[in-house]
């Protein structure tokens, strides 16, 4: 399983008692020093500093797992687009992508 933007390993702690194996791949380094103290106890968890642009890890993974939609960090669409890419690439044929979002109605958004 390949995990996108891990940061502090909030949902790492969830998956990892899941799946044989769990790569959490995130851009901020003092974020996954937390994910690593956190997530100690779980040897078959390995965390990876790296840009979803250009995932850093060889693949293919049956399961990309991208909580709290780490694509959101992203503004420009090339940016999008090329992590998007990377994601398919590193999917095996008949692999699942899960991506967990935040959206509110509009109602909630402008707080009416």
């Amino acid at each position: 399983m390949l995990e996108l933007g891990a940061g502090n390993g909030r949902v790492t702690r969830f998956l990892a008692p899941r799946s044989r194996t769990v790569v959490a791949l995130d851009g901020m380094a003092h974020s996954l020093a937390q994910a690593r103290k956190r997530l100690r106890r779980f040897k078959h968890v390995f965390f990876v500093l790296g840009d979803m642009r250009v995932i850093p890890v060889q693949g293919p993974f049956d399961l990309v797992v991208a909580a709290n939609d780490p694509f959101v960090h992203m503004s420009r669409k090339k940016d999008r687009q090329c992590a998007l890419g990377a994601l398919a690439r590193s999917l095996r044929t008949g692999g699942r992508f899960i991506l967990d979002t935040h959206w509110l109605v509009p109602s909630a958004r402008d707080g009416s």
